[in-house]
């Protein structure tokens, strides 16, 4: 990426993207999928597909109320965008944290991780509530994502990435080529040490 965050078009992309990309991007709300998808499908040409925006455009809900999706009916519509990208010879990017909850179509399923502390940050600049931070934060700790991709995709198509100090298309994708053993990606983003730490549960309102 230049100096301004913007992704380097095409100096990237010749040594490592393949001829049509098909990749699903997931991780907790506050991980920064929606950034690197957006720069890797406009850098690679590859469509744009992102789940809670569908959820939206669609009025996809499974209980509007608790902002619960309709999982199969999200499912079946972005099916249908896949389709309609292989269709015109373009590959595709799908983002939301809601595809590692179902198998699609895909070469890897990039699982982006947060440092607890960092994602609890991020989310409340965004404006989340205290509830829904540590919800989250509790969800990340847990490793929730990855487990859920793990059993939809099979554990030889998931890619987890450390994005707390963010993610560039390069080095996401320079992952992916690596496909180093899945043991030390797990350790790099092991947490689960915080949930015995009282006074960082004590601040996410967890004990």
């Amino acid at each position: 990426m230049n100096k301004r965050g913007k992704p380097r078009k095409g100096k990237f992309l010749r040594p490592v993207l393949r001829p049509v990309l098909r990749l699903i991007i997931t991780g907790t709300p506050g991980t920064g999928k929606t950034a690197i998808a957006k720069a890797l499908a406009k850098a690679s040409g590859a469509k744009l597909i992102q789940a809670n925006e569908i959820v939206k455009r669609k009025r996809l809900w499974f209980n509007r109320a608790k902002h619960e999706a309709d999982l199969r009916a999200l499912k079946t519509e972005i099916l249908r965008e896949i389709k309609a990208a292989k269709k015109s010879g373009a590959g595709f990017v799908a983002e939301g944290h809601l595809v590692c909850e179902f198998a699609l179509p895909c070469d890897e399923c990039v699982v982006l991780r947060c440092e607890p502390a960092a994602l609890a940050r991020r989310l409340k600049k965004r404006g989340y509530a205290r509830s829904k931070i540590a919800e989250n934060v509790l969800c990340e700790i847990l490793d929730y994502c990855v487990i859920r991709a793990e059993r939809a995709y099979g554990e030889k198509r998931v890619v987890q990435i450390n994005a707390t100090n963010r993610v560039s298309p390069e080095k996401l994708l320079e992952a992916l080529q690596a496909n180093g053993p899945k043991k030390s990606r797990r350790e790099e983003c092991d947490w689960s040490s915080l949930l015995l730490d009282e006074r960082f549960k004590k601040g996410l309102g967890l004990s």
